[in-house]
This record gives C-alpha cells, structure tokens and sequence, in this order.
C-alpha cells in the first residue's frame, strides 16, 4: 500500500476499474448467466455462481485492503467448505 490512510484505500479500491462503460464506481452485475460469442469460445464469465464482475471486483478490494498478492469469493453455499481450510490458519 501507499503512503495512504486505510480508509482511504477502502473507498477508493475498485473505482475506475470499470473498462466497458467506464463507469467511476463498480456496477453490480445481477445477472446469472453470460452469452458465449461462438461455440467452443468460452467467455471469461459463463454463469454468476462461478464468478461474475462484482465478485472478482470484491475480491480485489479486500486483497488490496489486507495487502495480499491476490483473493477469492465465494457465494454462501461454498462457505461450509471453508472452515475445514481455514480454521488451523491463525492471525498474525
């Protein structure tokens, strides 16, 4: 991270990171499935639960926040599989 404050950081991860339409905050994408250009030509995203804009934009604002080389999300239903990962992992 910079030389700036956290909270700075915190509003100011994800802004202007919307190439398309170069919107200055985020959108949300609510929708829950993606067309493909032709066949056998997978699109990067191809159906919401197994990603979609919104998560990867989440997931790239708590890496920057906790100054890691990268992050994941995950709808609720894959948080069961978490805990068996994640609870030997201990802070500091």
């Amino acid at each position: 991270m910079s030389d700036q404050k956290l909270a700075t950081v915190a509003v100011r991860t994800g802004i202007d990171s919307d190439t398309q339409y170069n919107a200055v905050v985020p959108p949300l994408y609510l929708t829950s499935t993606y067309s493909f250009p032709q066949l056998g030509e997978v699109p990067t995203y191809d159906y919401s639960r197994s990603g979609n804009p919104t998560r990867n934009t989440l997931a790239d604002a708590l890496s920057t926040l906790e100054g890691g080389a990268g992050g994941r999300g995950h709808q609720l239903r894959d948080s069961c599989d978490e805990p068996a990962c994640v609870r030997p992992v201990r802070a500091g």
